[in-house]
């Protein structure tokens, strides 16, 4: 993506395709992003690419992003902005050395079993922690499909894990817990 390419405009949404591995400057400086995934096959985010962006509540950077310059995110606000990646990624330490909120999700290549991650104990659609997915978690998935940004973890709401938080998780975990659907082996 171009420099400057949606700069200073009223862009609130975007679906980046799947082949964009480059995000030059100022690109999204200044827009009203509220939330965006990058595609998996991007690996450089540049200076001030998603700066002064006010509204920007929630990005998704994929575990192939080796390079977030220290500015990318400048002026956004840290107790609005949750950034979501793999454990020990390039996105978990930007987030922590600027102060935002990170949100651990599963790799692409971490496996389940039965809703669990192998490798690092995420339970799928276990919202209040508290070891198992019932009609309570349902009930708080039902408020982050409402307003996405209110999800803490990503990780643990998107049950389908399409990258996507949407009713289609909180279809997945009502047939989960009625017994309708099971999770995969």
């Amino acid at each position: 993506i171009g420099r400057s390419a949606f700069q200073m405009s009223t862009l609130s949404d975007i679906q980046l395709p799947d082949g964009v591995t480059f995000i030059d400057k100022f690109a999204f400086l200044n827009t009203k992003l509220t939330y965006i995934n990058l595609p998996s096959s991007l690996t450089t985010i540049s200076d001030s690419t998603f700066a002064v962006c006010q509204s920007l509540a929630y990005v998704r950077i994929p575990h192939n992003v080796t390079f977030i310059a220290s500015n990318a995110f400048f002026a956004c606000k840290t107790d609005l902005l949750t950034i979501v990646g793999c454990a020990n990624s390039t996105a978990q330490t930007f987030a922590e050395e600027k102060g935002f909120t990170f949100a651990t999700i599963p790799c692409k290549d971490h496996t389940f079993s039965s809703g669990a991650c192998t490798c690092c104990g995420i339970l799928l659609g276990d919202l209040n922690k508290d070891g198992v997915v019932n009609t309570e978690d349902y009930t708080i998935i039902v408020g982050y499909i409402d307003d996405p940004s209110a999800c803490p973890d990503l990780s643990i709401a998107d049950v389908n894990q399409d990258g996507i938080l949407d009713i289609n998780d909180r279809l997945f975990l009502l047939e989960i817990i009625s017994g309708v659907s099971t999770w995969p082996v």
